[in-house]
């Protein structure tokens, strides 16, 4: 059953902000991702006292700032069903998390370098009955294991590093096989590909990534969703890679 929402109600608390963004932007919650989410958010918020999985000073807006603006990749495009993915540079498991939970049907690998982050991710899907596999280390390294070399669809980055470097970590790591044309779904995203989740003025970076890595096609998205100015993402961006 759907968690209905009246789009002009009026909530007491962020995570009731989200889900009614969400239903205004095509994407209703129904009872089990809302739970999920909820119960991923406090685990975010009791371990974030201890280990920085998320800055300090977004855990007051860790429902807009990082969970809604994780969902509102779904927003924009429609990615493939049963797609593998994988979430680069996970630290508290933003994006990849709160997508795998309202989107169960995609394979959802987190990567990170950092240790101490990649624990505590694999501990906090256990808690919520999540079963994502983690893998720890740098994204170069995972690139030359046999067992992951071209295995993705999708690779997901958010805030994480500069877009030629991810194009770069990105090919080895992204399946082989032509652009697929998907007429009449214009959101369908065609993979692989690459998307990257920034912010600010990207002009410089984008040209440095044309410049040196040559990638097929660089698709910059805005993120003008009903709702992003009162969740103030109005300055994000997708930058969709195919490489």
């Amino acid at each position: 059953m759907r968690f209905h929402v009246e789009p002009n109600a009026l909530y007491g608390d962020s995570s009731q902000l989200v889900v009614t963004i969400c239903a205004r932007n095509g994407l209703p919650l129904d009872d089990r991702a809302i739970t999920l989410l909820r119960e991923f958010a406090a685990q975010i918020e009791e371990r974030n006292r201890q280990l920085n999985l998320v800055s300090r000073a977004d855990t007051a807006s860790l429902w807009t700032a990082h969970i809604l603006h994780s969902l509102s990749l779904l927003f924009v495009l429609k990615i493939p069903e049963r797609a593998t993915v994988l979430d680069l540079g996970t630290g508290g498991g933003f994006p990849g998390v709160p997508i795998s939970i309202v989107r169960p049907d995609l394979t959802m690998v987190h990567v990170d370098s950092i240790a101490k982050k990649t624990n505590a991710l694999r501990e906090m899907l256990r808690a919520i009955g999540l079963s994502n596999q983690v893998l720890t280390g740098r994204a170069e390294e995972i690139a030359r294991s046999p067992e992951w070399q071209h295995r993705f669809d999708l690779v997901l980055a958010r805030a994480v590093a500069p877009l030629a470097d991810l194009v770069r970590w990105s090919r080895p790591l992204l399946k082989i096989r032509p652009l697929h044309d998907t007429p009449g779904h214009a959101q369908l995203l065609s993979v692989p590909a690459l998307v990257a989740m920034k912010g600010g003025d990207l002009a410089e970076e984008i040209a440095r990534a044309r410049a040196t890595c040559r990638p097929a096609h660089i698709t910059v998205i805005d993120l003008d969703f009903p709702g992003c100015r009162e969740a103030a993402l109005e300055e994000k961006k997708l930058i969709v890679v195919h490489p």
